[in-house]
Parts: structure tokens; C-alpha cells; sequence
């Protein structure tokens, strides 16, 4: 690391590292910085962080996980994506009981998706939706499909019955089509019985753990590819994962489904 440079090099702007990285916009309940890597905690962009759940003198709250859900799906897109940092938008606490689930109100999410595009992020996951939409969710979503930023959202279980699936278009901002959503399949390729189901489903990865999990890896494979191929527009990206997303990773395949 320690080289000569000559003055005309000196004068040169510096090259930083993090402006090849792919920034990842994680709306979830949060990421506890304590359980995390030396490496890992180096990837998660403090300053870009937001917590919509607490007023923002209590600057620390972004990173109150608690090993929830947030902290782990952090851990996935880092193991998944060696070529990104993530801005965590908090959303919702965890709940102590079950860790993975929150219902955040429409309104809530359209406000972590308005962040996520002011930092422009260029990849934005949301692995939660709402059963009521509002015209500021509507707005958020397109507002996302007219940046140049990438939104993958999750098909999860079923909201106010995790054990009774529900259609994917119920779900909100899932409904609005401006997202990629990502279903998970077990170790078999089958589709989990307990998994929201519907033709809006786009990607599918296998995936035993949920949805969430799947979205979270889905979104970050396809930030390493992109980091790769950084002259790739939204565009190109989004119709390789439509039309050959084994491009991303063998494990995705669009549509499998009925």
C-alpha cells in the first residue's frame, strides 16, 4: 500500500474505493452493528443510515437490531456481494417473539423508499409489504421505476396469518409491479405451501430460510454482477433478470411456476 508516487500523481484526485462499490438500501428493522465482522460493520454506511421509527436525535437507532431480522439479511447480501455497502432505513422494530416479522404502514414505506432514492442507492430491498396502499406508496413506487435504482421486494407469508398464503397483488407496494419480486424454493425446487403466490412473482431462488432471505440474496447477486459490469444500465440489468437471470447466479430462474 505504501508506494512512491511522483508530484504530477500527488496533484491526481484520489481514487476512492467506495465509488465502485454498489450502495444497497436495506428497509428492515434495523442492523446490529455489535454482531457483526470487522469487514462486515466496514460495508455498512453509517452516515447514509436512517431510523423512521424514532426521531432523529437518537442517531444510534439504525443499528439496535439485535440479531432480528435486519442484522440478517445484512449478513446475506454481504456474503453474497463482496462489492457493496448497505445504508440501513429502519422501519419497524423486531419483535421479540418473532423476530421476522413486521407490518409497516404504506405510508411508513413510501417514506424508506423517498430516503433510499435522496442517497441513491442503486439497489433498494424490502422484504415486508402492507395489506392497505395510499397515493404516497403509489407515488414512492414510481418514483423508483423512473430512477435508475433497482427494487426488489419479497413475496413473503401470508400478513395478518403467516400460515394462510395470501396473492401476491394484495400485497402493497408488491401490487404496484414496480419491483422485482423474489419468491423462495425449497431444496426440492418446489414453492413453500406457506409462500404468497401469484404470476407477479418474477424471480425465484432456492432458498429453505423464506422470502426474505431469497429477495435479500437475489439483490445482492444481481449488485455484484452489476458491480462487474458497471457501463450496464438499469435497463440492460433488469432484462437479463427477466429474460437469463442464471447470468446472476445459477440458483435464479424466472417464472418456474404456474
Amino acid at each position: 500500500m505504501c508506494q512512491r508516487t511522483s508530484n504530477k500523481e500527488k496533484k491526481a484526485r484520489p481514487l476512492k474505493l467506495s465509488a465502485s462499490l454498489i450502495l444497497i438500501a436495506l428497509i428492515d428493522t434495523g442492523i446490529s452493528l455489535a454482531n457483526l465482522t470487522d469487514f462486515q460493520r466496514s460495508r455498512i454506511n453509517q452516515p447514509l443510515s436512517h431510523d423512521l421509527t424514532h426521531d432523529q436525535k437518537q442517531a444510534s437507532q439504525p443499528f439496535e437490531d439485535s440479531e432480528g431480522h435486519g442484522t440478517q439479511l445484512a449478513r446475506v447480501i454481504l456474503d453474497s456481494c463482496s462489492n457493496c455497502r448497505i445504508a440501513s432505513i429502519k422501519i419497524a422494530k423486531p419483535k421479540k417473539a418473532r423476530s421476522d416479522s413486521f407490518q409497516p404502514n404504506a405510508d411508513t414505506i413510501a417514506n424508506a423508499i423517498d430516503r433510499a432514492l435522496k442517497i441513491k442507492a442503486e439497489v433498494i430491498i424490502l422484504s415486508a409489504g402492507s395489506l392497505k396502499g395510499s397515493k404516497r406508496l403509489e407515488a414512492a413506487s414510481k418514483a423508483v421505476a423512473k430512477s435508475t435504482s433497482l427494487f426488489f421486494t419479497a413475496a413473503g407469508n401470508g400478513i395478518e396469518n403467516p400460515f394462510k398464503p395470501i396473492a401476491v397483488s394484495t400485497l402493497f407496494p408488491q401490487r404496484y409491479s414496480h419491483s422485482f419480486i423474489v419468491g423462495n424454493l425449497d431444496k426440492t425446487g418446489q414453492k413453500p405451501s406457506l409462500l404468497n403466490f401469484g404470476p407477479e412473482i418474477r424471480l425465484w431462488l432456492k432458498d429453505e430460510t423464506g422470502s426474505s432471505q431469497a429477495c435479500a440474496r437475489a439483490a445482492a447477486l444481481t449488485a455484484q454482477y452489476w458491480s462487474l459490469h458497471r457501463e450496464a444500465t438499469k435497463t440492460v440489468i433488469e432484462s437479463q433478470l427477466a429474460k437469463t437471470p442464471e447470468i446472476i447466479s445459477p440458483e435464479l430462474r424466472s417464472n418456474p411456476m404456474p
